[in-house]
């Protein structure tokens, strides 16, 4: 169980920003990874024991076979999961003792009374195999950081065009639009971005914290996990955005467009609604606790499951007015 749980923790840190029914499925992916490692280590721990009790060329062979495989598989494995290796250590650490049994066994002699060659060889080719992968792996994490390196100074780079004052509108434009096709969990606080374009762009995981973005064309913009605190979105177009686990809590939202939008766990605690065209959006467990929105608007919307904040009065009213819309 404490195994379980230690694997948790990465998961859930990759799994900013995605379905918790994702992170869990990753979560079952990866345990059930690390006990095929388990019942593989046994079987070669196995074949190691076999082999010590009775030392016989056959014996040897298919110790060594196994014992290689086993190590060499851990290690590609460990190369292919990367930070989520830790569910292979239980298994590693059966083929390690299985190895230890296997190099500590006396081998069966050959008829010149000589030790067979084969487990000199065999150990030879493991040792080569794993020096190898130790290689490509070490060569493989030196690239990977190398690119994130790289990666955090363009960003750097990008996110300082955006902020300075003398940068033109078109060198903005052109920066953060590098910037939202590049990178993920950008940082976007506190520019303005007032009329910007984003229509149609993919803004994942991005704050934009006190940000200026009145006015901004957001048409078809698909956004998820982003967090709008502070940010200025009077006049914005948000005409069939998409808006995925969304933090838009007390912002100004009035006379907005968001005709035709999709939000999906969007917190709207306190947003200010008045007047925002919500005909044809479709609403899934999104929070209104204290919006400012009238019965009106949310009756031309589609409410689909958990939407949350709003009394039993309030929600007479929306159906109320919906079923008189279908008589019409």
């Amino acid at each position: 169980m404490s195994f379980a749980l230690a694997l948790l923790l990465p998961v859930e840190a990759a799994a900013d920003g995605m379905d918790a029914m994702v992170g869990a499925a990753i979560a079952g992916a990866l345990i059930a990874i690390g006990g095929v490692s388990v019942v593989a280590s046994l079987v070669v721990l196995v074949a190691a024991i076999l082999y010590r009790r009775r030392p016989r060329p056959t014996s040897q062979l298919v110790a060594r076979v196994l014992v290689t495989l086993d190590l060499v598989g851990h290690l590609g494995f460990a190369l292919v999961l990367a930070d989520f290796a830790i569910v292979l250590i239980p298994g590693a650490v059966l083929g390690l003792v299985a190895a230890w049994i296997d190099w500590r066994t006396e081998p069966p002699l050959d008829e010149q009374g000589q030790p067979r060659r084969i487990g000199v060889a065999a150990g030879g080719a493991a040792l080569a195999i794993i020096a190898l992968f130790g290689l490509v792996w070490a060569a493989a994490i030196g690239a990977e950081r190398r690119h994130d390196e790289l990666d955090r100074l363009a960003m750097i780079e990008a996110e300082a065009a955006l902020a300075a004052p003398a940068t033109s509108p078109e060198d903005r434009r052109a920066a953060l639009e590098h910037v939202l096709a590049n990178f993920g969990r950008c940082t976007l606080d506190g520019l303005d971005l007032s009329g910007f374009d984003l229509s149609g762009k993919m803004v994942d995981r991005c704050t934009f914290v006190g940000t200026n973005l009145s006015g901004a064309d957001m048409t078809e913009t698909y956004a998820i996990g982003v967090d709008f605190s502070q940010t200025d979105l009077r006049g914005a177009t948000l005409h069939k955005a998409r808006l995925e686990r969304t933090n838009l809590a007390g912002r100004d939202l009035r006379g907005v467009d968001l005709r035709g939008a999709q939000l999906a766990d969007v917190d709207l605690r306190g947003a200010k609604l008045d007047g925002a065209k919500l005909d044809g959006a479709y609403m899934a467990n999104c929070r209104l606790d204290g919006a400012s929105i009238t019965a009106e608007q949310l009756a031309s919307a589609e409410l689909s499951y958990g939407t949350y904040g709003l009394s039993e009065a309030f929600m007479a009213e929306v159906q109320a007015l919906r079923e008189a819309r279908a008589g019409d």
